[in-house]
């Protein structure tokens, strides 16, 4: 009689765990996300690298594969003829084919292990593409943009790394923006 319990006490246990860890990306901030990502391209010296296209490459590992296709939707639902006379185009790949998007001006990280941050950022840092994480954590890894979701939702430039890619901002990002000083 006691066996049943079990079960379905693990089975409860299983559920929430998955649930939960599911839950690590929200909606929301993704939909922000799918409507800001293009605009910092346009915002930035990147803008010059275009020619009729936005190429954003979309970073992620197994798991978050659907969550990828959920960033790309939104910003085609957002954009659905593009912004500013620019078409948008999205490659999507897991962190192993980076070289994929050797052709992108963004690259936006799905949360993934230190090894693949590392060279991803690396690559980014040889090739001057800017790059954007749902995480703002990682932008003590050397990641240029993020939000700050606090009262307001704000971008999170760290300055320093971008610079370093030799990429400008514009000022207007610049002002409404929080700037990430890494802790020395």
């Amino acid at each position: 009689m006691v066996y049943p319990f079990r079960v379905l006490f693990l089975f409860c246990i299983l559920l929430c765990s998955s649930i939960s860890f599911a839950s690590e990306y929200n909606n929301d901030t993704l939909n922000i996300f799918s409507k800001i990502s293009p605009r910092l391209i346009l915002m930035s010296s990147q803008k010059e690298k275009l020619k009729n296209t936005i190429n954003i490459c979309v970073l992620h590992d197994k798991i978050d594969k659907n969550l990828a296709l959920s960033l790309i939707d939104k910003t085609d639902n957002s954009y659905p003829n593009g912004i500013k006379n620019y078409k948008i185009i999205f490659t999507k790949n897991n962190y192993a084919n980076i070289e994929n998007c050797e052709n992108s001006q963004l690259l936006f990280l799905f949360n993934t292990d230190d090894n693949n941050i590392k060279k991803t950022l690396e690559y980014a840092q040889k090739k001057k593409i800017l790059t954007i994480s749902y995480d703002q954590k990682l932008l003590e890894n050397g990641v240029d943009i993020s939000l700050f979701l606090g009262r307001k939702i704000i971008p999170y430039i760290n300055v320093e790394n971008i610079v370093k890619k030799d990429i400008v901002l514009n000022n207007i990002l610049l002002r409404i923006s929080k700037i990430y000083k890494r802790d020395k």
